[in-house]
């Protein structure tokens, strides 16, 4: 999996980017607060997030159009961002905590950042290849306002990390506790009958050691 000094490394010319097109939406969301009081009064922070993401997508793929090494990719049902080959970054509402989920199959592989060889192959065109990592650029509402946006890793096993690219200099590096520390490897593709006796399915996963 990727680390944080080379993630911040990468993203700083994302950034503008990124931050350009959360703005924007904001002001959009604000526009909507103003222009359609009665109408937006009941929206709860899902109702919300479901009118937000479809512009943020539209945002985020007019500014990145054209910069090298990132392209939209789709091919998991979700919008994402292929930067290089070694990240794929998702777009969250993410409060105060980590992103929350839909707990369906291929959601419960992801947090545990494991994908499997159709996974790797609809992303890479090829199932043998090292999967991405999965990061979230997530954001937060101070009021009607966007209030932090943050690039964040999390695996569960892992010790999480985060840092902010938009209001604040929060930077959320994993700190190594004594019988916690992380060990993560490259993934390793695991062998069917070793999946097999641990889950009672013979579907071959790309696995982190």
């Amino acid at each position: 999996m990727v680390e944080i000094d080379y993630v911040q490394e990468r993203f700083e010319p994302l950034k503008p980017h990124l931050i350009d097109a959360h703005v924007a939406v904001g002001e959009k969301w604000e526009n909507f607060l103003r222009d359609n009081p009665e109408f937006a009064q009941p929206l709860d922070a899902t109702a919300r997030a479901n009118v937000i993401h479809p512009h943020l997508r539209y945002e985020v793929e007019q500014r990145i159009a054209g910069v090298p090494g990132v392209e939209v990719n789709d091919k998991l049902d979700f919008f994402a961002l292929m930067v290089d080959s070694d990240i794929l970054v998702r777009f969250k509402y993410v409060g105060h905590g980590m992103p929350h989920n839909v707990a369906t199959t291929r959601q419960k592989e992801l947090a545990n950042q494991r994908f499997t060889k159709q996974m790797t192959a609809d992303l890479l065109g090829d199932p043998s290849l090292q999967p991405p990592t999965l990061l979230t650029c997530g954001h937060t509402f101070e009021g009607e306002k966007i209030g932090r946006i943050e690039i964040r890793r999390d695996c569960k096993g892992h010790l999480p990390w985060s840092f902010e690219i938009y209001g604040g200099e929060v930077v959320n590096a994993p700190q190594v506790i004594p019988t916690l520390e992380d060990e993560t490897r490259p993934a390793r593709v695991v062998s069917a009958r070793e999946k097999e006796q641990a889950t009672g399915k013979g579907q071959r996963l790309v696995k982190e050691a």
